[in-house]
């Protein structure tokens, strides 16, 4: 792939996955997208005794079987595309950025 190719899936990557944060996040947040980003996660977390940063990986690890499912035989199984997966990850990659500089932000107060 040309390095132009490459940085423009990038930008498509990016905007793709800041329309599909922002959509998701709504529900996710249960409307609460600007008072509380990772609300969903902690609130898991109290309900079941885990750290938020496992909750996300849980969520996170689906999405990854199933890229590694692709990868190993080169099919998708559901609906939801190997480039939805992709996006998928990475965006929860960036919530568990959030959550870990949110936790050190209160270890520090």
């Amino acid at each position: 792939m040309l390095e132009k190719d490459f940085v423009e899936m990038l930008q498509y990557m990016e905007t793709t996955e800041h329309a599909i944060m922002s959509c998701k996040g709504m529900e996710y947040t249960q409307g609460d997208l600007k008072t509380d980003r990772l609300a969903n996660f902690y609130r898991l977390g109290n309900e079941l005794n885990l750290d938020p940063k496992m909750v996300l990986w849980i969520y996170m690890k689906k999405h990854l079987d199933s890229i590694l499912c692709y990868i190993k035989q080169n099919k998708e199984y559901s609906e939801e595309s190997i480039e939805g997966r992709v996006h998928d990850a990475r965006n929860y990659l960036c919530l568990l950025m959030g959550i870990i500089k949110e936790q050190i932000a209160e270890t520090k107060a």
